[in-house]
């Protein structure tokens, strides 16, 4: 897999797997084409899930040297998946599709190709399994196959045991025999005669990196582990200290440590009553960044505003026709609300066509005066989707909130832009435009952490005070796949909890008054969950260049309602 992009996409799926952005996967996993294979990648993650990740990095390690180290990794990954789908398809049912699409796309690419590696062999047969298709194996790499499915049940150490003994047996490994380093090496050097001529699939290990660049022998997860150390669980002596290390990737807080904590008890309540909040400003953000994380992370955080910059300013005149239709749509809508309406008066001019009722009914309100609507003070609030999962679309959510905004700020309406992120327990929204600034600041837009929906709308909700504002609209760009990780001894906020939660969040604000929309950005699966989130106010955006058609009658419409 080429290119540090490919690598970001494998990583967020791996993480998104685990329900942890701090694990450091020690493999990825690539198609034939050197393209990500999204269901392996997924696989590494729930590895991670389920088992013992130190111990499972240490068996893998100890592979290191062998003969056979590509095949016993290629093989141990075959018994691994086998156990994490047994696991997980309890909870996500819908696992077993993607297997089959995984076990199919395998067999399609490896149809014409002579399997002249045992593990080439097992994997076929495995997926021919898979789709209830006849395998055909010798005899001992049947018996392989079977001892290798057969660990599924088993807890960290005994899968990797079994797994260990399987291969030993098969590739006549003394388990028992280890030089001085630890590793596990081969009692016969057994020839190795061919090579594959067609790499179709390969689960890839990673090399360490220290933090000055160079290779190192450690595990890659030490690389990075003043990163880990951001993102560690809670704990009563190290919260201040990750939220100071918070405050450095995001900016100062808006508000002093007393508003704060008052904020957060209002806030954290519900399904969210172990959570923490904070806003931060952006002004100071990455001022200290590098002192506590991977100049690798520092680097692309440090770097994603100009990447963000460039990317609008490259297609620049595209996107400011653009602002300007969008900015037209809604300026017209807004002119026409504020006409003033002729209702019926006791004084003022005379409507000739009532002249016979005050003749002949004696009804004096036979007049007409103009009422002058009054739209009160207006303010729309951006909420952009700030998560891992966002990492390849960064530019292009930065361009779209920015023309959003620049859309509203060239109407007079005030504007304000908010990102969110959840890093361990504490949901973070970074406000990247305030209501007298420019729109410059939403290109400091950056992906990182999960996305617990449902909190950070409640919490960006206080920020649009009634009796400040009395026309009150939120757009949410959201891929609607909330996924807010685990806290300690409480459910995943994740899949139905995760929907359900932001759904009535949604709920909540429009009972206060606040109108809400959801543009949309997210996979054709997740289509639905949009809807059910925000009703008939969601908007998909397929077309950057065609934002004004894409969402211009919806905000229109929203507009409409507010002041009727």
């Amino acid at each position: 897999m080429d290119g540090e992009k490919e690598n970001l996409r494998a990583k967020n799926i791996i993480w998104t797997a685990a329900g942890d952005y701090t694990f450091r996967p020690q493999f990825l996993a690539e198609n034939g084409n050197e393209t990500l294979d999204l269901y392996l990648n997924m696989v590494i993650g729930l590895v991670h899930k389920w088992y013992d990740t130190d111990k499972v990095a240490a068996y893998f390690d100890s592979l290191g040297g062998t003969e056979h180290q590509g095949a016993c990794d290629a093989l141990s990954w075959v018994a691994l998946e086998n156990a994490v789908y047994e696991r997980e398809i309890k909870e996500r049912p819908v696992l077993s599709d993607l297997r089959e699409e995984y076990a199919e796309e395998i067999l399609s690419r490896t149809a014409m190709l002579v399997k002249t590696l045992p593990e080439e062999r097992i994997n076929e047969a495995k997926c021919r399994r898979i789709l209830g298709k006849r395998e055909v194996l010798s005899p001992d790499e049947e018996k392989l196959l079977r001892d290798l499915l057969a660990a599924a049940d088993a807890d960290t150490d005994t899968l990797l045991f079994r797994i260990n003994k399987a291969l030993c047996a098969y590739y006549h490994m003394d388990v028992q025999k280890k030089r001085g380093d630890g590793r596990i090496y081969l009692k016969h050097k057994l020839p190795v005669f061919f090579r594959p001529r067609q790499k179709v699939q390969a689960v890839q290990r990673l090399d360490p990196v220290d933090e000055s660049g160079g290779k190192k022998e450690t595990r890659p997860e030490k690389a990075s582990q003043k990163l880990r150390e951001l993102a560690a669980g809670l704990t009563g002596e190290n919260e201040e200290k990750l939220k100071e290390k918070i405050l450095d990737y995001f900016g100062e807080p808006l508000f002093d440590e007393r508003t704060g904590k008052k904020l957060e008890q209002k806030i954290c309540v519900g399904n969210h009553a172990e959570c923490h909040i904070c806003f931060c400003g952006g002004k100071g953000a990455y001022t200290r960044l590098k002192q506590h994380v991977d100049p690798v992370e520092y680097e692309r955080m440090r770097g994603q505003k100009e990447k963000n910059t460039a990317y609008y300013h490259a297609r620049e005149r595209k996107f400011r026709t653009e602002i300007h239709r969008l900015r037209d749509q809604i300026f017209r809508v807004l002119l026409m609300e504020q006409e003033a309406d002729s209702i019926p008066a006791a004084q003022g001019t005379l409507n000739a066509s009532k002249v016979w009722r005050a003749v002949q009914l004696n009804e004096r309100m036979v007049f007409e005066r103009k009422d002058q609507k009054e739209p009160g003070d207006f303010l729309v609030t951006l909420l952009l989707d700030g998560s891992s999962s966002q990492l390849e679309r960064q530019e292009q959510i930065a361009a779209e909130a920015y023309m959003i905004a620049e859309s509203l700020r060239l109407c007079y309406i005030p504007t304000q832009v908010y990102s969110f992120c959840s890093i361990s327990g504490y949901t973070v929204c970074q406000r990247l435009k305030g209501v007298e600034t420019g729109s410059d600041g939403v290109f400091q837009y950056t992906a990182i952490g999960f996305n617990r929906d449902g909190l950070a709308i409640r919490a960006v909700g206080t920020q649009m005070p009634e009796h400040s504002y009395k026309n009150r609209l939120l757009i949410v760009l959201t891929d609607a796949s909330p996924n807010g990780g685990k806290l300690p001894g409480k459910k995943a906020y994740a899949g139905g909890d995760g929907l359900t939660d932001t759904a009535a969040e949604v709920r909540a604000l429009k009972k206060q008054g606040i109108h809400v929309i959801g543009l949309f950005f997210g996979q054709d699966e997740n289509v639905k969950a949009a809807k059910d989130i925000y009703g008939s106010s969601v908007a998909r955006i397929t077309d950057i260049g065609r934002l004004a058609d894409t969402i211009g009658s919806l905000v229109q419409n929203e507009i409409q309602s507010i002041f009727r």
